[in-house]
Order: structure tokens, then C-alpha cells, then sequence
């Protein structure tokens, strides 16, 4: 099997390639001139799409993914004095904690899902946070 496809069959590479993709995605939506990260998520999207052919994602994570980002944006954009960005945080958390569950089948380490869980978040925050901030600084 080539390595490529190898690698597009694990389920902590498919994860990776949907946090790209939506932190891509957000980034370009959200700041100014953003065409590299847009066309990176675009792509990360793709290749997420043909990792997940192989084993289907659970729709609950992919949900909890969204409801996380929307909340953190929320964050940026209202002032809700923290509330919307810990529970963004927290659905982020565990729609991430749902997407891994076929890595617990392969891997029966509970500190890598964690670990990959928590870097998933941590990027997803910093790309919510920096394309806001983005927004904010002078042309």
C-alpha cells in the first residue's frame, strides 16, 4: 500500500486534516486577503473527506466541532465575559474527544487522545483568536 494511503487510513491523520481544514476555513472567512489559509483549508478539507471514506466519522464530534467554533467566534464578536469561549472550548473538546474514538479501538493509550484531543482545541482557539485579531489591526 503506498504510504499516502496509509496514511489517509488513520483515523489521528483524518482528525488532523479536519482541524486544518477548519481553522483554514475560519481564518480565511474571517480575516482580511486570507488566500493561502482558505486554499490550505480547502484542501485539508479534501483530503479529510478522502481519509473518511475509509471509516466514517461520527456525526456528534463533527457537531461539537461546530457548535465549538461558532461559539469561540461568538466569543470575539459579543461580549458574553468568557461564558460562550469556555463552552466553545469545552465542545471543541469533546466533539474532538467523539472523533477520536476509532484511534481508542487502534491505540490503547488514553494519553495520545488526550493529547490530540487538547493540540486539536489549542489550534482551533489560536486560529479563532488570531483571525480576529487580524480583523481588528490597521491595514
Amino acid at each position: 500500500m503506498p504510504f499516502a494511503v496509509a496514511a489517509l487510513n488513520q483515523p489521528a491523520v483524518a482528525y488532523c486534516l479536519v482541524i486544518i481544514a477548519i481553522a483554514g476555513l475560519v481564518y480565511a472567512g474571517v480575516a482580511r486577503a486570507a488566500f493561502v489559509p482558505g486554499f490550505a483549508g480547502v484542501a485539508a478539507a479534501l483530503l479529510a473527506v478522502l481519509a473518511c471514506l475509509h471509516e466514517p466519522p461520527s456525526a456528534l464530534g463533527l457537531i461539537g466541532l461546530g457548535v465549538g467554533v461558532v461559539l469561540m467566534n461568538i466569543e470575539f464578536v459579543l461580549p458574553t465575559f468568557g461564558c460562550a469561549g469556555a463552552s466553545g472550548i469545552a465542545a471543541t473538546l469533546w466533539g474532538s474527544w467523539q472523533l477520536l474514538e476509532p484511534y481508542a479501538r487502534i491505540e490503547a493509550r488514553l494519553s495520545w487522545r488526550i493529547a490530540f484531543a487538547v493540540a486539536g482545541t489549542g489550534l482551533l482557539l489560536a486560529a479563532v483568536g488570531r483571525a480576529w485579531r487580524s480583523r481588528t489591526l490597521p491595514p
